[in-house]
C-alpha cells in the first residue's frame, strides 16, 4: 500500500498568496495515511471543507451541541466537514489508515452545495474506488505538473462530488429494493401457506430480519401489522369460499387458517357486520 501526502498550507504553486476569490484551492490532501492509534480532535474544525474516507472502524462524532452523537463507524465511511464545524475521528483500538482532502473556494464551495451531499454525516461508501480514484488524480495535477490547472482540479472535483452523489443514491435504491423484495416475500409467503399456522418469527425468518425489525418495516409497508394482515387476508378469503354452498362454514374456517369455529365467527362477523351464515344468506 502506497503512502503519499502533499500539502500546501497558504501558498500557490509559485510561492504567491491565493486571492480570496480563487474559484477551487486544494490546501492539502492525504493518500492512505496511516496513523498510530488515537483520536483527532479539533474542536474549531478547519477553514475549508474537509473530505475523508477511513479504511478501518474509527469512532466519529456528530451532531450539533444538542445532539451529538458519537459511535463506530464500518470501514469505508466518508464523511464532508463543512468549514469551522468541529472535527473529532480515529481509534485507539489500533492503527488506522485514511485518506483526505481539504478544499476550499468559491467554486468548491457551490460545488459542494449543488451536489446536495449532506455535511457532517458519515456514510458507508459501496465503491471505495470513487475516493481512491479522484484523490490521486488531485494528487497527480498538483505534484506532477509545473503549473496546476485550476479549471482541471475544479471539473475534477466537481465530477468526484457529483459521483458521490450518484453512489449515494444507488445505495438508497438499493436497500429500497431490498426493503420491497423482503416484503414481497413475506407477502408469498402468507398467501401459499394461510390455511397453516404462520408465526411472526417464521415471518420475520423468511424476511431475513429480526422480529422486532421485520413487524416495524412490514407495518411501514403495508400500513398494518403482520398480525391484522394475516387475519384481514384469511377473513377476505373466508368471504370468497363462503360463496361455495358446497363448503361448510367449519371448512370455510379450516381452509383459511382458523382452528376454532367461534373464534372465526367472531372476527367475521367484527369484520363484516354479520355472521359467516348470515354473510352466507346475504
Amino acid at each position: 500500500m502506497q503512502h503519499r501526502r502533499v500539502w500546501y498550507p497558504s501558498l500557490d504553486h509559485w510561492g504567491r498568496t491565493l486571492p480570496a476569490s480563487q474559484p477551487v484551492w486544494l490546501r492539502a490532501l492525504g493518500i492512505q495515511e496511516v496513523m498510530e492509534p488515537s483520536l483527532v480532535h479539533r474542536p474549531g474544525g478547519t477553514p475549508d471543507y474537509l473530505m475523508m474516507h477511513f479504511y478501518q472502524p474509527v469512532e466519529i462524532l456528530t451532531g450539533s451541541s444538542h445532539t451529538r452523537t458519537r459511535k463506530v463507524w464500518p470501514p469505508h465511511t466518508f464523511i464532508i466537514w463543512p468549514p469551522n464545524s468541529e472535527h473529532f475521528y480515529g481509534t485507539r483500538e489500533g492503527p488506522w489508515c485514511h485518506s483526505w482532502v481539504h478544499m476550499t473556494g468559491t467554486a468548491a464551495a457551490q460545488i459542494v452545495e449543488y451536489s446536495g451531499l449532506s455535511l457532517n454525516s458519515p456514510v458507508v461508501l459501496r465503491n471505495a474506488n470513487l475516493v481512491e480514484r479522484y484523490v490521486n488524480a488531485l494528487y497527480d495535477e498538483v505534484s506532477l505538473r509545473d503549473s496546476p490547472e485550476n479549471v482541471i482540479l475544479q471539473s475534477l472535483f466537481n465530477l468526484w462530488m457529483f459521483e458521490l452523489r450518484r453512489e449515494r443514491e444507488d445505495s438508497l435504491q438499493t436497500q429500497a429494493d431490498m426493503k420491497t423484495q423482503r416484503m414481497i416475500a413475506a407477502r408469498r409467503y402468507i398467501e401459499e401457506n394461510l390455511a397453516g399456522d404462520i408465526a411472526l418469527r417464521l415471518l420475520a425468518d423468511v424476511a431475513g430480519l429480526s422480529v422486532g425489525h421485520f413487524s416495524a418495516e412490514f407495518r411501514a409497508f403495508f400500513g398494518a401489522s403482520p398480525i391484522d394482515y394475516v387475519l384481514n387476508l384469511r377473513l377476505q378469503q373466508a368471504a370468497y369460499l363462503l360463496q361455495d354452498q358446497q363448503l361448510s362454514i367449519g371448512q370455510v374456517a379450516n381452509r383459511t387458517g382458523f382452528t376454532d369455529a367461534f373464534y372465526f365467527s367472531k372476527q367475521f362477523k367484527r369484520r363484516y357486520g354479520v355472521t359467516p351464515t348470515q354473510y352466507r344468506h346475504s
